[in-house]
């Protein structure tokens, strides 16, 4: 008789002979590739329970090609090891790895639910309630009246509205925002550039819905310490400093071969007047182009 599959829940460190029915919720891959990569990935089973799980670089090469996000699977034999790392990407006490008698094995399992996004309340966030070590799904619109989208440092930033409700009618989606309740939001690296590439394809063409996954909740003056090395008002000026100019520029000169561009001072967007008031297609109104 088949061994019925154990339960996450009931996952508490004792013994690592584990059999387990589950869905990969999500998977992504972390290190160099070929060299020190290992997978990291969210499994639920059939009662909606989460737990992580990791495949280490020496147990990765087995199982990489096997491992697909959305797939049904069992799995057998693990190292059971205390979830109390820096983030936690679930809040089961304990997360699984991969060891040299793992065993997995795809099937179909339908009755496995699917992907469902846990989203947070705003005012949580914002009143310290959520424990900040761990990884959380936001969903909410890009509000750039109430402040406008910042590049700099290689990071985006901007606010999240949150959205109380969405309607569908006639095939047009309407959201019905919460005035007040917002988020500042940072997307850094690869996601800072594929947002940026999002912007300059879309134009403008309506609200912008992020769904964040995974996403950490930072103290603003921890962020501003660790990305700037001090606070603002500490750093140490010396006030017998002297300023010589040692040469003006006079004039940039823009080409197709130029890593700048003029561009509207408010979405970025890439603009053809050299100099000049002009009105971009995102509505803004330009003294002059600004150069990216």
């Amino acid at each position: 008789m088949a061994r019925i599959p154990d339960k996450i829940k009931s996952i508490d460190g004792s013994r690592e002979t584990l059999k387990l029915a589950v869905r990969i919720m999500d998977l992504w891959f972390i290190g160099t590739p070929n060299k020190s990569e290992q997978a990291e990935m969210v499994t639920a089973d059939s009662e909606g329970d989460q737990i992580h799980v990791v495949c280490k670089a020496d147990q990765l090469k087995s199982w990489k090609a096997y491992l697909k996000e959305n797939s049904t699977y069992v799995m057998h034999n693990f190292k059971v090891v205390k979830n109390d790392g820096q983030f936690r990407v679930c809040e089961h006490e304990y997360k699984l790895v991969f060891i040299g008698v793992t065993v997995v094995r795809e099937a179909y399992l339908h009755e496995l639910p699917f992907k469902e996004f846990r989203f947070v309340e705003f005012g949580n966030v914002v009143a310290g309630i959520l424990w900040l070590a761990c990884w959380l799904d936001i969903i909410g619109v890009v509000d750039q009246q109430f402040f406008p989208l910042l590049y700099i440092f290689g990071y985006y930033q901007f606010i999240l509205s949150r959205i109380l409700f969405a309607m569908l009618d006639d095939g047009y989606l309407y959201l019905i925002l919460m005035n007040g309740e917002v988020l500042s939001c940072t997307l850094w690296e690869n996601y800072c550039m594929q947002f940026l590439a999002y912007l300059n394809e879309r134009g403008n063409d309506g609200p912008i819905v992020i769904i964040l996954t995974h996403a950490r909740i930072k103290d603003a003056q921890e962020f501003r310490e660790r990305y700037f090395g001090y606070r603002l008002y500490s750093v140490p000026v010396k006030l017998d400093v002297v300023c010589v100019t040692m040469d003006t520029i006079s004039k940039i000169v823009v080409d197709n071969h130029s890593w700048c561009y003029p561009a509207c001072i408010q979405c970025h967007r890439k603009t053809y007047i050299q100099t000049g008031p002009f009105t971009c297609g995102c509505g803004k109104d330009n003294d002059q182009p600004v150069l990216r």
